[in-house]
């Protein structure tokens, strides 16, 4: 059920390459083109994923981001299912908003609630494009059981593009799009 909501959330319109909106052509036999090796998320992501509860305080979130020296970590609830990112920049909205101190304010008053995710043997475009569309600068790595396993962030994709822009038509497309 989680899989087939992901599958849908990565479906997206056919490409064009002209204004009236036509399918581009496919060069037949063209010994300049050669098949593109589909890159996985887990070949780039960073496995030192920071959690917190839906539970804990606002203090407590925000100590995992300073010795993480991290600016987002990501929310599980009971089961540990990524349920949330919550970031610096939510915490500080939260504090000012609701005027209490960081110890007295849960998690779960200021994350946003929702998670665009990616699984770990998806393609690198597949997350590259589903930040793109949601406008999003990091997106847990999740398992078959919806449990985080990791982070990926546009850094990390833009780190992996400038890497092998000219080695990789996909690293140029990347970097591009950063």
């Amino acid at each position: 059920e989680a899989r087939q909501a992901h599958d849908r959330m990565l479906r997206r319109p056919p490409r064009t390459n002209n204004r009236r909106g036509r399918k581009p052509r496919r060069l037949e036999n063209c010994s300049a083109e050669r098949p593109r090796r589909r890159l996985q998320v887990s070949a780039l992501l960073r496995p030192d994923v920071r959690l917190c509860r839906l539970d804990d305080t606002l203090a407590r979130a925000a100590r995992t981001m300073r010795e993480a020296d991290c600016g987002a970590v990501v929310v599980i609830d009971g089961d540990g299912t990524a349920v949330a990112m919550i970031t610096d920049r939510d915490i500080c909205l939260a504090a000012c908003a609701i005027g209490e101190p960081l110890s007295r304010i849960r998690v779960a008053a200021a994350c946003s609630h929702g998670v665009f995710s990616v699984y770990e043997n998806d393609t690198i475009e597949a997350a590259e494009e589903l930040m793109r569309r949601e406008q999003v600068r990091r997106v847990p790595v999740i398992d078959r059981g919806a449990r985080p396993v990791g982070v990926l962030s546009t850094t990390d994709l833009w780190r992996y593009a400038r890497k092998h822009a000219g080695d990789d038509p996909g690293g140029e497309a990347l970097l591009t799009t950063l």
